[in-house]
């Protein structure tokens, strides 16, 4: 029988847990049947752990032991005996966000879509990204040569066949994207030249639209997939100068609930993720000055710009099992700017 002081963090250096400590410095046998799976105990522990605590918690509803000292554990008579936990502090891996050996595309590799391949990379995901400019790609494969690559047009339909039929040779199939193009005109209304504005468009909604129903295709035959495109806060609050970018990232946000809904049936769940403002390449045009600056970080409660690291959580969140619930969202990671 366990003794109260075992399950009492605060009875810790009381006189009954002391005895208790000092009685583990001997080997001893601990004999029961794990019933729960819980990743506060492992199954590689094979050497001898110095007795420096016993800690207990409840893990829904039932209490659990875990001793830190040398262990010999019996878990049943049909197992093996093996010892818990190696580790000082237990490293939690939830089953529903491992992305290993999945095969995704990012469209896009300069500011936030660099971030999210090395990101998957290090989750050993099979990674293929593309873009326009080839220099950006280099510099990626430089880091991550287990990545391909290659270059694209999004306004291209030819080019995105091309390279939906590239990843595919290569992986077998494609179960996620992720498109991090996009182009920034800003301007004047009065002034911006119409071709800025029909390049807006042509990038952000009209590339989007044909990226998805490509990949869509592709991804029904084999069950479903999940495509996620990158919009902006400005598909919802207004910024002065910002006709041309705000009206595409709305049709983009918009785009996404439409085809969500009319692919949900199939499997493939689409979502957008929308940052606020960014101190990236694409930006540095609309900080021409300090007081420009200053005025697009006023508006963010946070008091900071958004950073690619921000947006890891949510990538991972509607690539994996943990999102197979979520479709047709623009979920908006801004710090709070759409509150303002």
């Amino acid at each position: 029988m366990v003794s109260p002081a075992f399950a009492d963090g605060a009875a810790r250096n009381s006189p009954a847990a002391a005895t208790a400590v000092a009685a583990m410095r001997r080997p001893i046998v601990v004999n029961f049947v794990i019933s729960v799976c819980s990743p506060y105990v492992t199954s590689q522990s094979n050497g001898e752990l110095d007795p420096v605590c016993v800690r207990g918690f409840s893990l829904n509803g039932t209490i659990c032991i875990v001793i830190r000292t040398k262990l010999s554990v019996k878990r049943s008579k049909f197992e093996k005996t093996r010892p818990i936990m190696t580790n000082p502090e237990p490293v939690f891996t939830d089953p529903l966000f491992v992305m290993q050996g999945k095969s995704v595309l990012i469209v896009g590799s300069g500011g936030f879509g660099q971030h999210i391949a090395k990101t998957l990379s290090e989750r050993g995901v099979n990674l293929a990204v593309f873009d326009l400019n080839p220099n950006s790609l280099k510099a990626l494969s430089d880091e991550a040569p287990n990545i391909m690559v290659g270059t694209v047009d999004i306004s291209s339909a030819d080019s995105i066949a091309a390279m939906i039929d590239a990843t595919i040779a290569r992986f077998g199939r494609i179960d996620g994207a992720v498109n991090a193009t996009g182009v920034l005109r800003t301007g004047p209304a009065q002034s911006l030249p119409i071709a800025d504005f029909r390049q807006s468009l042509e990038v952000n909604v009209t590339g989007a639209f044909e990226l998805s129903r490509q990949l869509a295709t592709t991804m029904t035959p084999q069950g479903g997939g999940r495509i996620v495109h990158i919009a902006s806060v400005s598909s919802l609050v207004s910024n002065e100068e910002y006709a041309a970018y705000s009206a595409s990232k709305a049709g983009l946000s918009q785009l996404v609930r439409v085809l969500a809904r009319e692919w949900a049936s199939q499997g493939v769940l689409l979502n957008a993720i929308g940052p606020s403002m960014a101190d990236t390449d694409m930006t540095q045009g609309t900080f021409s000055s300090e007081e420009k600056r200053a005025q697009a970080l006023s508006v963010i409660p946070m008091g900071r710009f958004c950073e690619a690291e921000d947006l890891t959580g949510v990538v991972l969140l509607l690539l994996s099992q943990a999102g197979c619930y979520i479709t047709g969202q623009t979920i908006f990671v801004d710090g709070g700017r759409t509150l303002v």
